[in-house]
């Protein structure tokens, strides 16, 4: 009962840092998308509402004009409009994007092994080998490197003075960094990004939830 004990362990912990590995190759994308939103009923309601995406400083012009066409696309269905005339766009829409290098350490367990160099009764020639015979499990500290994409998308209402910040959705998602994933660039990683934000818009107030897309291609 001990041994199953262990293995049903060792599968747990193998199962979280399997998670948190998930966006590196499995065949969907998964976001964290945070909504705030403050959209009265009759906003909703119409049918052409006009919107002017602002220029953001930050990124390049030919970056921007991809995210600038993503948006679009994803804004299109949900019955906004881009103005022909900027200055009479009802809302303003603005967008920040950005990724960072980081780590995260986790304790891993593994079944009790032997050494075979140590001509132990369990192992020989140096190959471990499980030994069921041993009850205290192995603890190994990973360190798992991701790069973090983050996102965040702002609607202000123009009719308003000064200007109303009526929505803001945020989403972000981690890959983790290895030879399969040479390709995932922030440009790569947008459109999943851009896409699971406006899911279900305008959302819940504050309210956070997972979004999972299907990989298009791989990184």
């Amino acid at each position: 009962m001990n041994f199953i004990f262990k293995l049903k362990k060792l599968n747990a912990t193998a199962l979280t840092i399997t998670t948190l590995l998930l966006n590196a190759c499995a065949q969907h994308i998964s976001s964290h998308v945070t909504t705030y939103q403050r959209l009265e009923p009759e906003a909703l309601a119409q049918t052409s509402k006009s919107f002017v995406i602002a220029p953001n400083s930050k990124i390049e012009a030919q970056e921007f004009e991809q995210y600038r066409h993503l948006l679009i696309a994803e804004l299109g269905p949900l019955d906004f409009t881009e103005a022909k005339d900027p200055k009479k766009a009802q809302y303003r829409v603005e967008f920040e994007i950005q990724s960072s290098e980081q780590t995260r350490t986790v304790l891993d367990y593994i079944p009790p092994t032997h050494w075979g160099t140590t001509q132990g009764v369990y192992g020989r020639n140096g190959r471990y080998i499980y030994d069921p015979f041993l009850s205290t499990q192995i603890p190994i500290e990973r360190t798992i490197y991701y790069t973090h994409y983050e996102l965040k998308v702002s609607l202000f209402d123009t009719n308003q003075t000064p200007e109303k910040s009526v929505w803001e959705g945020k989403a972000s998602t981690d890959i983790n960094k290895n030879h399969n994933t040479k390709k995932a660039t922030t440009i790569n990683v947008a459109p999943y990004l851009i896409r699971s934000v406006f899911v279900g818009f305008p959302g819940e107030n504050t309210k956070t939830r997972n979004v999972k897309l299907p990989k298009i291609k791989p990184f």
